[in-house]
């Protein structure tokens, strides 16, 4: 055991005593900011991004996503479509969750799925959704609900 190289920890009497003293604090717009373009992890840019969103700050959170997904974060990708069709952009939301899909993941090949059936493109909706319950996953599974039960049926003679 010992220390990780690269790795820091705040010590256990600091942590306590900031979630005494500063728990109803947001920290200012100039740390989203460098944090966006100062960190090259995309699982950590999407978890700050994460914590931005639930404090409100969704301009900072969208700032972080985005450097996420220059990340290569997948999971940064599918929140961002999903903000997109909510938006009402769909072509944007399927640029950004169609890699994502294309590289096995499988929120995104449920969102992709989602999106295109909402879109009226039930074949390639179905065939991307038995793609993603092929994986064994159970959220698939869950996805596939949205469909008709003897739509899914017959797709799966075929």
């Amino acid at each position: 055991m010992g220390a990780l190289p690269g790795v820091l920890r705040l010590a256990d009497y600091l942590e306590q005593h900031g979630r005494q003293t500063r728990w109803g604090r947001c920290p200012p717009p100039s740390f989203w900011e460098a944090a966006s373009v100062h960190l090259t992890n995309g699982a950590d840019l999407t978890h700050l991004a994460d914590a931005a969103r639930a404090r409100g700050r969704f301009r900072y959170a969208s700032l972080l996503y985005g450097a996420a997904v220059r990340m290569d974060s997948l999971e940064a990708r599918v929140v961002l479509a999903r903000t997109r069709e909510y938006a009402g952009d769909r072509e944007g939301a399927l640029r950004l969750v169609s890699p994502a899909a294309e590289q096995g993941y499988i929120g995104a090949m449920v969102l992709l799925a989602l999106l295109h059936n909402r879109a009226g493109d039930r074949p390639t909706a179905l065939g991307i959704a038995h793609a993603a319950a092929r994986s064994g996953a159970p959220q698939p599974r869950l996805a596939l609900g949205s469909f008709g039960r003897e739509e899914l049926c017959s797709s799966n003679t075929r």
